[in-house]
């Protein structure tokens, strides 16, 4: 054989020395990624993860076969430059947000634009970590270079290639399937429920990333949901018993004092919707299921909190970053009062949505749980969302406002929120903040006040951005501002400008959404207003 025929050496001179490189370079990438997203490493997951990235290659090398010599190593190369670029930007995205983009969310990544300081600036931080990403790609295109010319791979050659695919793929699928069923189980991430940090986990980062394209975006896949369930029985506490009232609503009454034996029922909170009706017409079997669920369902009943502030104006804050770390009595005397003052939650726990801020303010303002894979509150605006506060008060004649003083239609709030109910200003549409980074909070309810105020009754909405990232006096024009009011806080310098926000779920968040539900007092609707953030605004 001459030296013109004999196939070429390198990374990819046959079909399974390819295959062998590549299996190298997926698990190389998804090992880094684990490492460097602290994600638990030594699972289940990871061995997964191990198996997917053995089909990787396969596919790729399966692919790669039908195409001659150069040709080859371009597709070869490309693919590896996709999977590098992708590993690169998940975690960028990830140490930003302590989440993983989604298909979806990538399909928009035109916004992520403003951001293009704080992704440099992660960029550099993480400077090593992307080396190392980069090193299989760099390896690849070195080996093509000093490789001769290659034949095509033969039919043989690709039929081994084929059969060790389908027995791995077959293998993956079996153990997914063989495996525990239950909620964020492997199982329940390949089929069902996609929460990206728990996908990534459970099944590395490639295939997560396969199963949202097919499931969200393609329509393919997933299971269907699960027959409506039948809702338990209502228990009271102390083992009593709620009964109708009597049929004339008169109280019973015992003993020369006509002291009340027992109190009526609570009135329960119930629509007049016929649930039965709807699911005996219904063709469509998810929304049939619904209609059963719901009639199945226990309602809810009145309690003393019922109408308390029925007539009050209300103001509801959705606070970027908000941690308990910016609460102080001197320094931040109104965020003092609204966590101190009124009802408190104290076992509430806010998880890291997918989407971040917009997925926290989807919780915050409708009380249902967003879907994965997707920007729910977006995709509200095509939705009916009558028990949304917006809409419910503009029923009773409130004047429903709402503001953000960020760019008005990041995250499209210029879709979701006047679908919500609500008159919707942001920077550039209505509501002229200075544009800073992070922009004015007091700034933005200054402005603001006036037009709430000079309307009875109202309901005001502010989402909120000078929590933001980045949590230093370089990268965060309010930390800037505030220095000399934090600078002597008996806490860690790193802590100082604003606060580092972190969840016990996770291990770390950044930009998390929480909400203040505040009536206004008695007094009047300005009182719970009239008073600034002192530093944080």
């Amino acid at each position: 054989m001459t030296a013109r025929q004999r196939p070429g050496r390198g990374a990819g001179a046959r079909p399974l020395a390819l295959a062998r490189f590549l299996f190298i370079a997926v698990l190389a990438l998804e090992l880094i990624l684990r490492a460097r997203t602290e994600a638990p490493f030594l699972t289940v997951g990871l061995l997964r993860a191990a198996v997917f990235a053995a089909v990787t290659a396969l596919a790729i090398t399966l692919v790669a076969g039908l195409l001659p010599g150069r040709v080859r190593d371009v597709a070869v190369g490309l693919a590896l430059t996709f999977l590098t670029l992708l590993f690169v930007s998940q975690l960028i995205y990830y140490d930003i947000f302590g989440t993983f983009y989604t298909v979806f969310s990538a399909t928009n990544a035109g916004q992520v634009a403003e951001f293009a300081a704080d992704i440099v600036g992660k960029i550099a931080e993480n400077a090593w970590w992307l080396l190392a990403l980069s090193v299989p790609l760099l390896v690849f295109v070195g080996s093509r270079f000093r490789a001769g010319p290659r034949r095509r791979a033969s039919w043989r050659q690709q039929a081994v290639t084929a059969g060790m695919l389908v027995l791995l793929v077959g293998g993956a699928l079996a153990g997914i399937n063989l495996g525990d069923r239950g909620q964020n189980s492997a199982y329940d991430t390949y089929y069902r429920d996609q929460h990206p940090v728990t996908a990534v986990n459970r099944l590395g980062l490639v295939t997560s990333m396969r199963v949202d394209l097919q499931r969200n975006l393609l329509g393919l896949g997933g299971e269907k949901a699960p027959p409506a369930a039948v809702a338990p029985p209502r228990h009271t506490p102390d083992g009593a018993v709620t009964e109708e009232p009597p049929a004339d609503g008169a109280r019973q009454t015992s003993g020369a004092r006509g002291e009340p034996e027992r109190e009526a029922a609570p009135e329960p909170n119930v629509l007049d919707i016929d649930f039965d009706q709807l699911a005996a017409e219904e063709d469509d079997d998810e929304l049939r299921a619904l209609h059963e669920y719901f009639a199945a369902r226990e309602p809810t009943v009145q309690n003393e909190q019922t109408g308390r502030f029925e007539g009050y104006n209300l103001v509801f804050v959705t606070a970027e970053g908000f941690s308990h770390l910016a609460v102080d009595p001197e320094v931040t005397p109104t965020l003092h009062t609204l966590t101190q003052e009124g009802i408190r939650f104290t076992d509430f726990y806010t998880p890291i949505w997918g989407v971040s801020t917009s997925d926290g303010e989807y919780v915050a303002t409708t009380g249902l749980i967003p879907k994965s894979g997707v920007w729910s509150m977006y995709q509200s605006g095509d939705n009916a969302m009558p028990f949304a506060m917006g809409n419910q008060l503009g029923r009773l004649g409130y004047a429903t406002l709402a503001y953000h003083n960020h760019t008005y239609d990041y995250y499209r709030r210029d879709v979701s929120h006047p679908n919500l109910g609500y008159d919707y200003k942001g920077l550039g549409s209505g509501l002229d903040v200075t544009p800073t980074w992070p922009e004015s909070d007091v700034e933005m309810i200054e402005l603001t006040m006036p037009e709430v105020l000079e309307q009875e009754p109202f309901h005001a909405y502010y989402m909120t951005v000078s929590g933001h990232l980045q949590y230093t006096f370089g990268g965060n024009f309010i930390a800037v501002k505030n220095r000399e009011l934090v600078e002597d806080l008996p806490t860690p310098r790193r802590g100082r400008p604003t606060w580092r926000p972190r969840s016990s779920w996770t291990g770390r968040w950044s930009c998390c959404s929480r909400s203040w539900r505040r009536t206004a007092s008695p007094t009047g609707p300005s009182s719970c207003s009239a008073r600034t953030t002192t530093p944080t605004g």
